[in-house]
């Protein structure tokens, strides 16, 4: 068994990265989580080792998944991506797939064209 390393650095950046990308200050999450903004600071800045109880209310207040702050932290990667895709074509038809799969492919292609070109 792989003893668990958990990175306090990595979940701290991405508490930060979803909570700024929802425009929102340590003040506000830390009110949803009834503590004080420092802590969410300390959090954030893995001053201080969460506890399990707020990794859920932090999730749960940022409307993520635990794999979304765990990723740091996970030995085995998620597949959320390829289960989001895989719900989208559970209800189609094999031509249905087919097509969807084709246009998924021609938009990789050309955003991977679009990066490529700055």
């Amino acid at each position: 068994m792989v003893p668990a390393k958990i990175d306090y650095e990595d979940i701290g950046r991405q508490i930060r990265k979803f909570r700024t990308e929802q425009h929102m200050r340590q003040k506000d999450l830390a009110s949803r989580l009834d503590v004080e903004a420092p802590h969410i600071s300390h959090i954030e800045n893995a001053q201080t080792q969460l506890s399990l109880p707020t990794f859920v209310s932090i999730a749960n207040a940022l409307e993520v998944t635990s794999d979304d702050l765990l990723c740091g932290s996970l030995v085995a990667k998620t597949n959320a991506p390829n289960n989001e895709v895989a719900k989208i074509l559970e209800d189609c038809s094999p031509e249905e797939c087919r097509v969807l799969i084709n246009c998924l492919k021609e938009h990789k292609r050309f955003l991977r064209t679009l990066t490529t070109q700055k």
